[in-house]
């Protein structure tokens, strides 16, 4: 049974999630399968990340969405947006409701 919090969480990321959307795309497994099809991704490009292999600097794209709409992850998948295909790198965050991914084109 979801808290009080959690709850409201869920619908903070709801609401927020459909008004922050810079687009739509398909969020795909490592094969190519449609994991979730046309969810709603929130785009930041030039997300400031430290390398772990050298401690560079690096500038990289993140995507978040909400995982209620994909049933399951897969960390090797990637994400085809307006026929551009982004391949997952790591993820970025997840507090249960809304995960971010790095991503590589």
């Amino acid at each position: 049974m979801e808290g009080r919090f959690a709850r409201a969480q869920a619908r903070l990321h709801r609401v927020g999630a459909e008004r922050l959307a810079d687009s739509v795309g398909d969020y795909l497994d490592r094969s190519g399968a449609v994991i979730g099809g046309q969810v709603s991704l929130i785009i930041d490009k030039g997300v400031e990340r430290v390398a772990e292999f050298d401690g560079a600097l690096e500038r990289i794209t993140t995507i978040g969405v909400r995982k209620v709409g994909l049933p399951r992850i897969d960390l090797k998948g990637s994400f085809l947006i307006g026929g551009a295909i982004l391949h997952v790198d790591d993820v970025e965050s997840d507090d249960g409701h809304l995960i971010t991914f790095y991503v590589r084109p």
